[in-house]
């Protein structure tokens, strides 16, 4: 039995407002030659019902239905099946360009089947809005792709998801690579910079294919919840994974800039996602404080910022002072309800 090109794997959880939109554009891609490896992790309203009437219309999925254990025990229970060459992770609220697998393909042929191919793409918003998020890489030939090792480079940017680009099924079977399970927030970006340490090479691919879609905020992969500290368990773990692989020294800063680029990202994000609210100061202000025992020794004139408001943020958390943080980089509400936590909790 010849087999499959991609397999596509897609966790549900309770997407039903989402769903036929994203598998609408996996079954219509015109590469063919593809499995879908629709994993429904107990989903309580409509979703399985949309996975059975698609089930039935193409033959080319394959279903598994199972208690709800969480994004990484379904994306698990998909690379067990998985037959395909390459492997492309879909989130059940996102959507893909329909000739994604056809032109990654194309570029894969092209460079001698590299192990990781990672991709520009899409952030969506409410309002439908598209803004191309896009390698800091420069493409000084303005080449469609561009093969390179500069891990180091490529990693301080390059995007926390698994689900921009293909991974190569034999990398992760050599590796015994899967997603952890007893990580409940943050699981994506460990095996992503696991993978992208393993493959050596990776092929950057300078056109958006996959739709993020910020809409939907309390979705599988979107929840900002309690489980702060399951991130700085990912950071931790990032540290021991480059001290095992005895390359710390090499990925120090690498290292550092990635988990301040993403520790910023996320606390953002509950911010936007749920305010700052009196009741969260305390669980917000240890995840601050959290950071601060990680990154306390690091240097700051080594790391790569984007920019100063960046540099800015992260010599506040060498401080340890939250509202300092919140004061000096967040917006004008931001800023006032930050002093007035100051006049409630001084430091």
């Amino acid at each position: 039995m010849i087999k499959p090109k991609v397999s596509v794997i897609i966790p549900i959880y309770n997407a039903e407002n989402t769903l036929e939109k994203c598998l609408d554009s996996i079954i219509n891609q015109t590469l063919s030659d593809i499995e879908i490896i629709l994993v429904d992790d107990g989903s309580t309203d409509k979703s399985l019902e949309i996975i059975q009437k698609y089930e039935q219309q193409d033959s080319r999925i394959k279903l598994i239905h199972q208690k709800n254990n969480g994004a990484s025990a379904a994306r698990n229970a998909g690379l067990k099946i998985a037959e395909g060459e390459y492997i492309s992770f879909v989130d059940s609220d996102d959507w893909i360009d329909k000739k994604m697998y056809e032109e990654l393909i194309e570029q894969a042929n092209a460079y001698n089947s590299p192990n990781a191919i990672r991709t520009h793409h899409y952030s969506v918003t409410k309002t439908g809005t598209f803004t191309t998020i896009a390698f800091s890489y420069l493409n000084k030939e303005n080449k469609k792709a561009v093969l390179t090792d500069n891990l180091k480079e490529i990693m301080k940017t390059s995007f926390h998801s698994s689900c921009y680009g293909l991974w190569k099924k034999s990398l992760l079977d050599k590796y015994n690579l899967f997603f952890a399970k007893d990580i409940h927030n943050g699981s994506d970006i460990l095996f992503t910079w696991q993978a992208l340490i393993y493959s050596k090479e990776i092929l950057l691919v300078f056109k958006p294919y996959y739709y993020y879609n910020l809409a939907t905020p309390f979705s599988l992969t979107r929840a900002i919840n309690n489980k702060f500290l399951d991130l700085i368990k990912v950071f931790k773990c990032q540290k021991d994974f480059i001290i095992e692989q005895n390359i710390y020294k090499e990925f120090e800063h690498t290292y550092q800039t990635r988990t301040c680029s993403y520790f910023n990202m996320v606390f953002k994000r509950s911010l936007v996602l749920r305010g700052l609210r009196l009741h969260r100061y305390p669980e917000l202000k240890e995840f601050l404080e959290k950071m601060h025992e990680i990154s306390k020794d690091w240097n700051a004139d080594k790391m790569d910022f984007e920019n100063l408001l960046e540099k800015q943020k992260f010599l506040a958390i060498q401080e340890n002072n939250f509202i300092k943080y919140l004061i000096k980089t967040w917006a004008l509400d931001i800023k006032i309800k930050a002093l007035w936590l100051y006049v409630l909790f001084p430091q």
